[in-house]
């Protein structure tokens, strides 16, 4: 790429000029950006592939550090509330593995619920910490109490992501 091309994708003058590329905070803002503009990346269709973008403000480190500020720790990766929103400040926060597994519903159907045995856990990520809310007979069960405790706690309802 040319110069004035990585310039226009928010990487080459702002690299240069900041010196910060060597941050995990940089590494963390670069992936981003590729999972959401990359088709050849491997997680491109569950980011990029799905709409999934960044507020054009991100297009800069500098900016993207400007909102989010630094990992609180090294175990900290960034999350979207909204797992079906865009990346941007309202919607971004530093959370733990964890916590980021748990705002993605990946083990049942249904949002919230994890199967563990012949039973569905309810579980919720709430100011980095996971909260079992419940053990239920049915995954719509699970589910159910996890729309209601993410409403009471969030005030919004849970859109699922995948």
């Amino acid at each position: 790429m040319t110069s004035s091309a990585l310039k226009r994708n928010g990487l080459g003058g702002a690299h240069e000029r900041h010196g910060l590329s060597k941050l995990p905070e940089y590494y963390v803002w670069s992936s981003m950006k590729k999972r959401c503009d990359d088709p050849s990346v491997w997680n491109y269709k569950r980011y990029g592939g799905r709409g999934i973008t960044y507020t054009k403000e991100w297009s800069y480190f500098s900016n993207f550090i400007r909102d989010m500020g630094n990992r609180p720790s090294p175990k900290h990766q960034l999350d979207r509330i909204n797992v079906s929103g865009n990346y941007c400040k309202e919607n971004c926060r530093w959370v733990t593995a964890q916590i980021n597994a748990a705002n993605r519903p990946r083990y049942s159907k249904c949002m919230g619920a994890y199967k563990r045995g012949a039973r569905y856990v309810s579980k919720i990520g709430i100011n980095n910490i996971v909260y079992v809310i419940g053990t239920y007979d049915s995954e719509i069960e699970a589910q159910d109490k996890y729309v209601k405790m993410f409403y009471e706690w969030y005030g919004f309802m849970p859109i699922k992501g995948d």
